[in-house]
């Protein structure tokens, strides 16, 4: 529905504690999705198993907390703005770039 912004910074700000399906599904509405279709989507068992593999590959690398990105194997475990991001990205690639030159 393009919406999953709008609705994780809705999560974050109300910060449920053990959220139930109505709990999800209002943030859902809240946040302006269609509860219809995004409980479909929630309890479809494909996306589900698509989802715990990809929380199981998450623990595998150390991830314990959202958010949490990894550049080039360093781990950013706060949240980082996105021209801060995009800055750090940039080094790398200028980094990486560098060093196969220079090989």
């Amino acid at each position: 529905q393009d919406g999953f912004e709008a609705y994780q910074r809705l999560v974050f700000a109300m910060k449920p504690k053990k959220p139930n399906m109505r709990t999800m599904l209002n943030i859902a509405e809240k946040s302006g999705l269609s509860p219809l279709l995004f409980e479909k989507c929630i309890t479809d068992q494909e996306i589900l198993e698509m989802l715990v593999s990809q929380i199981e590959a998450g623990k595998s690398y150390g991830v314990s907390s959202t958010p949490t990105i990894y550049i080039n194997n360093k781990r950013y475990r706060l949240r980082v703005r996105k021209d801060a991001l995009q800055k750090i990205i940039d080094m790398e690639y200028e980094r990486l770039t560098r060093k196969s030159r220079q090989e």
